[in-house]
């Protein structure tokens, strides 16, 4: 079989490389036409250029996906078979291995027709990303949190793990704790974390309020607070993650320090460098500090925010000179840190940092519903 694929000038090089990923015996062919954007293309435009090339032979011709309007009048033209192809030429390669079988139509984009096969290719390449990861992390690579069955896991290049907060839930009752831990799984969330309310003094609520977490979910769950007794009472109680420890605190948690440790560049008072070279700096002392008190996994919290003392640039930069001084270091990007300071859409929003936390290789993405702005 035969076919010619139909793009504009600035599209052919991506077009080009999709066509060949195809695996099928089909026979490709792509034709630029003098146009830039492949959306702009008109039926009628087609029609008249691929007749004034005179385009033959072809078994099939796909017109671009994202043209309006029906190109049945191009085939009459050319007096062959026309139809739309995919939106996108990443879809290119399922279209032509498929593209025998395929109902395709004059007016409908084939990946449209072809949904089906694409979600499970979506499907194969998410879980051949599992498998790969977890290949690395038995090779000692990336972070596990894990207990017992329950098990979270990332290495460099893997989707980041989500956590999602129950803020202040030593306030709540068991029900709803309960509650919030599956939605939170429901919606995704490949970890859920114990939030205590500031100020400390309730180890029994940590405790309590973890195990109804572990009793509601399968996944693992984190406790955080700034209170060491707390922290200590919530790993006791079946948590598989501290948030967090800093200069103030890490010596206080060396009796827990077999548990995976999110560490920020907080000094024993408590204070953050406003400059992202200094936070880092910073950082990397309270890192090393860890390490000499025995605590072996450390994920790096640069801190994520949009208040003052700094801002959000800054804390992006900080991300950003981190991984540069210590690639593959695993990190945690507070998102929620900036959904519940800004007044705003949060579904866009949580995209955008979801998106930014990707680019920056971040192991976690942490989240919250604890407002009206995001719930």
């Amino acid at each position: 079989m035969k076919v010619l694929i139909v793009t504009g000038f600035k599209a052919r090089p991506l077009v080009e490389r999709y066509v060949a990923m195809c695996k099928s015996s089909v026979k490709v062919n792509v034709l630029t036409l003098p146009i830039p954007v492949a959306a702009l293309i008109t039926p009628a435009y087609a029609a008249r250029k691929l007749k004034e090339l005179k385009v033959r032979g072809y078994d099939l011709i796909l017109i671009p996906g994202s043209v309006k309007g029906d190109v049945k009048a191009v085939g009459k033209t050319l007096n062959m078979p026309v139809f739309k192809g995919p939106r996108h030429a990443a879809d290119l390669p399922e279209i032509l291995d498929q593209i025998q079988e395929l109902p395709l139509s004059t007016t409908k984009p084939a990946c449209e027709l072809a949904a089906g096969i694409l979600a499970q290719k979506a499907e194969s390449e998410i879980e051949a990303l599992k498998a790969e990861a977890l290949r690395r992390i038995e090779g000692g690579e990336g972070v596990q949190i894990r207990r017992r069955k329950r098990k979270a896991y990332w290495v460099p290049g893997y989707l980041p793990i989500l956590l999602a907060e129950i803020a202040d839930a030593s306030k709540m009752e068991d029900e709803e704790i309960e509650r919030m831990a599956s939605y939170y799984v429901s919606c995704g969330a490949d970890m859920v974390d114990i939030g205590m309310e500031a100020g400390g003094g309730k180890p029994d609520e940590a405790g309590r309020a973890v195990k109804a977490a572990l009793k509601a979910v399968r996944v693992p769950v984190s406790i955080d607070s700034a209170d060491p007794e707390e922290l200590e009472a919530g790993v006791k109680a079946g948590a598989s993650l501290i948030l967090s420890g800093d200069a103030s605190n890490l010596q206080a948690l060396t009796r827990i320090k077999e548990t995976p440790i999110v560490v920020t560049p907080a000094d024993p008072n408590g204070g953050i460098p406003e400059n992202f070279i200094e936070r880092v700096e910073r950082l990397e002392e309270n890192l090393e500090k860890a390490a000499n008190l025995g605590f072996k996994r450390l994920i790096a919290d640069p801190i994520l925010g949009l208040a003052p003392p700094y801002n959000f640039l800054d804390a992006l930069l900080g991300y950003w000179e981190f991984s540069r001084r210590k690639p593959g270091f695993p990190t945690f990007f507070g998102a929620g840190n900036v959904t519940e300071l800004s007044d705003v859409d949060s579904p866009g929003l949580n995209f955008l940092l979801a998106l930014l936390g990707w680019e920056l290789g971040v192991a976690f993405l942490f989240t919250v519903e604890a407002s009206r702005k995001t719930v």
